[in-house]
């Protein structure tokens, strides 16, 4: 039976935002404050209840090419003629964690000129190395964990995309397993000015395909939420922010660089239920409103914000 211990790696925070989108929809007593609060407790439950599963079923994926293999670490690897297939493979369900690291193992091994490919699989690796579970990584361990996605950043500095979600890691060890908070708001606030707009693209769909990562990195927008890393870079900034300016500073910089992300939504519901807002707050608020009252992907939030604030905009 899959065991969920073995998801941590390689989405970690990835889907922070959609996971937090599903508990509001279902924990209706907790107010909007305390369950923005509750980010951190949010994040290490995205962990353990996504994963980067295949659309198809793994066994479905092992039947087509079960004729030809590659021994990696004593594991048999099935081996797919392309890397994006391999590494689809490589981030399905597993029972062994160490199975799953020879499969990612094997993206490498086999398409080595597959630069992309290979640092995805790479960077999954570098996570996996901070054990089952990152909440017990050692100091040491999360240091070594550190200068090896600084080398990754380094070595394939090109992929922007990888380089995104690698540096997002570097501020999440420094802020929530190293407890330094101003190195981790460096860290982040590097994503926003070198990786302005990296994207990433989570399933709109719910229930048992909520998580098709397949499809990520494609651009396949019609059937993929986009999420810029920058703006959750920036949320978590805010989080770590206690100052009311510093946090309105923050706000006004989502709003202004992503209108539209729902990373921008939960910062100005936090602003609108923590405060009583002010001027320019209430007219954040409104703009977000007005640009994403149709957009079904953050009709939930744009609610919560409305209900805040004592209007309705989706009614009209």
């Amino acid at each position: 039976m899959f065991q969920t211990k073995y998801l941590v790696g390689k989405n970690k925070i990835l889907e922070s935002l959609i996971i937090l989108n599903m508990l509001y929809r279902v924990i209706k007593p907790i107010t909007a404050l305390k369950c923005f609060q509750l980010l951190t407790v949010l994040f290490l439950a995205c962990v353990m209840v996504s994963s980067c599963r295949q659309k198809n079923p793994r066994e479905t994926v092992i039947k087509e090419i079960a004729r030809e293999t590659v021994s990696i670490k004593g594991f048999e690897i099935p081996r797919f003629k392309s890397a994006t297939r391999q590494l689809e493979y490589a981030r399905s369900s597993f029972t062994s964690v160490n199975e799953q690291k020879a499969a990612l193992e094997a993206v490498v091994k086999l398409f080595p000129h597959s630069r992309e490919k290979v640092a995805e699989a790479l960077l999954d690796l570098v996570y996996f190395g901070l054990g089952d579970d990152y909440r017990l990584a050692s100091k040491e361990l999360c240091e070594e964990t550190l200068t090896q996605l600084q080398n990754l950043i380094r070595e394939y500095n090109e992929i922007h995309q990888v380089c995104a979600k690698a540096q997002w890691y570097i501020g999440w060890i420094y802020t929530d397993l190293l407890r330094k908070p101003s190195m981790g708001l460096a860290a982040y606030r590097k994503v926003v000015s070198c990786y302005p707009t990296e994207v990433f693209y989570i399933s709109s769909s719910f229930g048992s395909a909520l998580f098709n990562y397949s499809k990520i990195g494609t651009g396949l927008e019609e059937t993929m939420e986009k999420h810029w890393w920058g703006a959750l870079a920036l949320l978590e900034i805010f989080r770590h922010s206690d100052g009311y300016e510093e946090k309105l500073n923050i706000t006004s910089e989502l709003v202004s660089r992503y209108p539209s992300d729902l990373a921008t939504g939960y910062a100005l519901l936090d602003m609108v239920s923590s405060h009583t807002p002010s001027t320019k707050i209430e007219q954040f608020a409104r703009r977000y409103i007005e640009i994403n009252k149709r957009n079904k992907a953050l009709a939930f939030i744009v609610r919560k914000i409305e209900n805040a604030l004592g209007i309705s905009y989706l009614k009209k």
